[in-house]
């Protein structure tokens, strides 16, 4: 719970040095309300926590290419060591990462920098390869058997990925911003895209905004690729990008946004799991007096 009110605070920050108080102040707001994210915020589980740290990687690898402040990479690599231990569809920002890292201007420090981070990196991830070594590769051999066994698990060709991106852009918004809402979600994944370009052709935060996408693009690719179910909590290293692309439209759209925020808050506030019943789940698996 610490940890996710954490991540609404440092959205507000990033969202602010973005695209301004005001709009980052909302669309904290509505992070805030997200029912999705308050289910994970009540809970404790690997993938609940995935959100902040990608934050945190996402905002150090934005330092290092916007700016060229290399000591980022530091922090940079220890969160990422800890979103690819909250769950493994985390490596879809490896991409991201490399593409930006090598996009970066090269300042006399970062190669320093660069080993210093991934000394640390592969000091945190130790723990995963000491427990694989005890226990015959176990991790290593699923991970082998999920890319090995691809006609049920992944596809390597890109372009299959095309006819799901849609759906999947639609699916993340309806559990993140819309509240499983089908209209809504519909509605707002046409104009949070047609803001990004609007902004884009106004050369608005062009920059940020371009960081923003191609995280989103990388992302949906990835997971256009994924033949299995997603979850909910599968689009954890994507939770934020709705949210700052929901930033920049309010920016872009000014009052005209209130068109979308007016609905967006009713349908995330009428489904706000704090106003129905727990399920006691801890409490059920407790054996009653007498009881084998």
């Amino acid at each position: 719970s610490l940890i996710n009110l954490a991540t609404i605070a440092l959205i507000w920050w990033i969202g602010r040095q973005w695209f301004g108080r005001f709009p980052a102040l909302l669309i904290s707001t509505f992070y805030a309300l997200t029912p999705t994210v308050l289910v994970h915020s009540r809970s404790s589980w690997n993938p609940n926590v995935m959100p902040f740290f990608v934050l945190i990687t996402m905002y150090g690898v934005w330092k290092v290419w916007r700016f060229g402040y290399w000591r980022w990479l530091v922090i940079l690599a220890i969160s990422y060591a800890f979103v690819l231990q909250s769950h493994y569809l985390g490596l879809l920002l490896g991409p991201v990462i490399g593409l930006f890292l090598f996009l970066s201007p090269k300042k006399p420090n970062y190669k320093r920098s660069a080993v210093s981070a991934l000394f640390l990196f592969l000091v945190l991830m130790s723990p995963l390869l000491i427990f694989d070594i005890r226990h015959n590769w176990i991790n290593s051999q699923a991970i082998y058997n999920f890319f090995s066994n691809r006609q049920t698990t992944v596809n390597f060709r890109a372009y299959k990925a095309i006819p799901h991106l849609w759906p999947i852009w639609v699916n993340l918004n309806s559990t993140l911003l819309a509240a499983q809402n089908r209209i809504l979600s519909q509605i707002l994944s046409v104009a949070l895209l047609l803001g990004t370009f609007v902004s884009l052709k106004r050369k608005l935060n062009s920059p940020d905004l371009i960081f923003v996408f191609v995280w989103l693009s990388i992302g949906l690719i990835g997971l256009g690729l994924y033949k299995q179910h997603i979850y909910d909590h599968y689009y954890g290293f994507l939770f934020p990008v709705p949210f700052l692309l929901f930033g920049f439209l309010i920016r872009t759209a000014g009052y005209w946004s209130v068109f979308l925020l007016a609905p967006l808050l009713v349908v995330n506030i009428l489904n706000n799991p704090l106003r129905f019943p727990p399920n006691n789940q801890a409490g059920s698996n407790h054996r009653r007096p007498g009881t084998k």
